[in-house]
């Protein structure tokens, strides 16, 4: 990425800010549906991995998927599927589509989530694909989360300092 920014006389943060609006640019509603189809069909074959969660629905303390959400956008990207048990059974989603929607603002700061709705066995799915996010680390209530396995915890002083400085930037 350096190397590209230099030839475009440009900061590599400044190309990939344009890499990202421009990858926004070709996602379309069609797509969306398309890629949360196919990993539907991931996540009912293979279940949980580094890279997807499943959920039969939004906990009662809603920061416990946010926290998955930060998570994924500090280590690397990832898909959540909301109406998935962990048994890989459709139990369809039970959730409003606000409440899902306020699980992102809770994440500070702000990742990208993209939100695709399909459906299964005549029960509505929710996608969330979450970008790798663009800081080094995010948080839920103060705490920083990493994707560890198929699991989501906090993130260690070590490792905060590690991702930190592995992004060149200031803490």
């Amino acid at each position: 990425m350096r190397r590209a920014a230099s030839e475009l006389h440009m900061s590599p943060s400044t190309l990939r800010s344009l890499k990202n609006y421009y990858e926004a640019l070709l996602d379309t509603e069609e797509e969306r549906l398309e890629s949360a189809e196919q990993l539907l069909d991931r996540a009912l074959f293979s279940g949980e991995t580094t890279g997807i969660e499943l959920t039969a629905r939004i906990p009662e303390q809603a920061r416990s998927l946010a926290k998955e959400i930060a998570a994924f956008a500090t280590s690397g990207g990832g898909a959540i599927v909301i109406g998935v048990d962990d048994n890989r059974r459709v139990v369809g989603l039970t959730d409003s589509r606000e409440r899902i929607e306020g699980l992102i603002q809770i994440v500070q700061p702000t990742p990208t989530v993209r939100i695709a709705y399909t459906s299964r066995e005549g029960k509505e799915i929710c996608v969330l694909f979450v970008q790798k996010g663009r800081e080094p680390i995010y948080y839920v209530d103060s705490r920083p989360y990493v994707r560890d396995g198929s699991l989501s915890r906090p993130a260690k002083p070590d490792e905060v300092m590690h991702l930190v400085l592995q992004r060149g930037e200031p803490a």
